[in-house]
């Protein structure tokens, strides 16, 4: 039976970035996967960009390359995410909604060793999605408007100083890749997008002791039951 998954990110292209090699084997695998962005990713577009949606499109072409099955985006303003009551009341409706056994998610936790990953939006949707998935989703007296509980067995933390788990991208990374180009305001921050990602999951595969030459993903896994 196939496994539900839904990510939770701070913006456009934080699924894609962070952990597109791992989408892409699991939606190979037949997984499915759903998206939700929190931020419409305004504040990364250049300074005299007209439409802010812009990047909402771009999300949705990556993950269809990526075969995700949808995108869901919750408008929260860009660089100001709070973890607040609202902001966790949404999440918990899409995971009660869709019933994941998966959430992926960024840490809550500043992670010293890495800036890249410890944007504000960053640890405040990380706070925010693992209240909803713990306590509040599995719980009828938090938001009991927001659909019948569901209980979480599973969540993958991005961005962890000291992750638990890897997952080998070698075969999924031309395939992130693809995906990765299509954030196309965001390809203007790199000179060469693929030298960078690689030099990025071979770090994270050295660090975990993996073979030379595989390109690796890294995640703190964590049981909710």
């Amino acid at each position: 039976m196939n496994v539900r998954v839904l990510l939770v990110g701070a913006h456009p292209d934080d699924t894609e970035f962070i952990c597109g090699g791992t989408i892409a084997s699991l939606t190979r695998r037949g997984e499915q996967v759903r998206y939700v962005v929190v931020t419409s990713g305004e504040r990364g577009l250049p300074p005299d960009a007209a439409d802010l949606s812009v990047r909402e499109g771009e999300q949705r072409q990556a993950a269809h390359a990526l075969n995700v099955t949808d995108v869901d985006f919750l408008r929260e303003p860009d660089g100001e995410v709070a973890d607040s009551a609202a902001l966790r009341r949404k999440i918990v409706e899409v995971i009660r909604k869709h019933q994941p056994e998966i959430v992926i998610t960024h840490s809550p936790l500043y992670n010293l060793s890495s800036v890249r990953y410890s944007h504000s939006d960053h640890l405040a949707v990380g706070r925010a999605a693992l209240a909803a998935v713990f306590p509040e989703a599995r719980n009828a007296c938090y938001h009991p408007d927001a659909g019948p509980p569901w209980a979480v067995p599973e969540v993958w933390l991005c961005g962890v100083e000291k992750p638990n788990y890897v997952v080998d991208i070698s075969k999924s990374f031309d395939e992130k890749m693809s995906a990765v180009r299509l954030h196309h305001t965001q390809m203007r921050h790199f000179s060469d997008p693929d030298a960078f990602f690689r030099e990025w999951a071979d770090e994270v595969a050295q660090r975990q002791g993996l073979n030379a030459g595989v390109l690796a993903e890294e995640f703190h896994r964590l049981s909710t039951r």
